[in-house]
């Protein structure tokens, strides 16, 4: 919002109003340029009320990747300080209050009024195929190769027991189970 309004007086040096808007004093023809040696001079000025500038957007929190293996959270404080935390931190007046080890990331900005909302638990890496390495979620059904030769596991119904897991390659099985969820543990601790 930009308000204009036009006047004759002297210049004088305007501050924040109580509303928060920044004056800026500007001549009508912009012929005067004002500087502090111009206070007291008379001359007709408009004075424009611009609106604030929109606080920034927060900056992103730290990478995980850039956390140490001892690392099991993040958090920012009120004064826009970013640090890595080994235990969960309680909430302070004014930021996190660390119980045991803590090490300080980085300052984003003079402060974060929601900060309260920035602590993070580090996620749990994804279990990896000790046969391929490939993560959990690029098997189907979340089945790890077979360890014996390597090849795609698939569950098959074996009715009324239940399911079983067989490998497509050497056929090795598992016993059956009533669901996917029981059996899988099974299979793939014997990859």
């Amino acid at each position: 919002m930009v308000e204009t309004v036009k006047f004759r007086g002297k210049a004088q040096v305007v501050g924040i109003d109580g509303v928060g808007f920044r004056m800026e004093l500007v001549s009508e023809d912009n012929s005067i340029p004002w500087s502090g040696d111009d206070v007291g001079q008379s001359f007709d000025v408009t004075i424009k009320r611009v609106a604030p500038e929109p606080e920034p957007e927060p900056a992103a929190p730290p990478s995980w990747d850039e956390a140490p293996e001892w690392v099991r959270g993040r958090g920012q404080n009120l004064n826009g300080a970013w640090y890595w935390y080994r235990y969960l931190p309680e909430y302070g007046l004014d930021g996190w209050q660390a119980v045991g080890h803590h090490a300080l990331i980085r300052r984003d900005r003079p402060d974060n009024p929601n900060w309260r909302n920035t602590l993070q638990q580090r996620p749990k890496p994804e279990p990896l195929c000790p046969v391929c390495g490939k993560p959990a979620s690029e098997h189907r059904d979340g089945l790890w190769c077979c360890g014996h030769c390597g090849g795609e596991a698939t569950y098959y119904e074996a009715h009324p027991y239940g399911l079983y897991i067989r490998c497509t390659g050497c056929k090795i099985r598992t016993p059956a189970a009533l669901s996917l969820e029981h059996i899988r543990p099974i299979w793939n601790r014997r990859a």
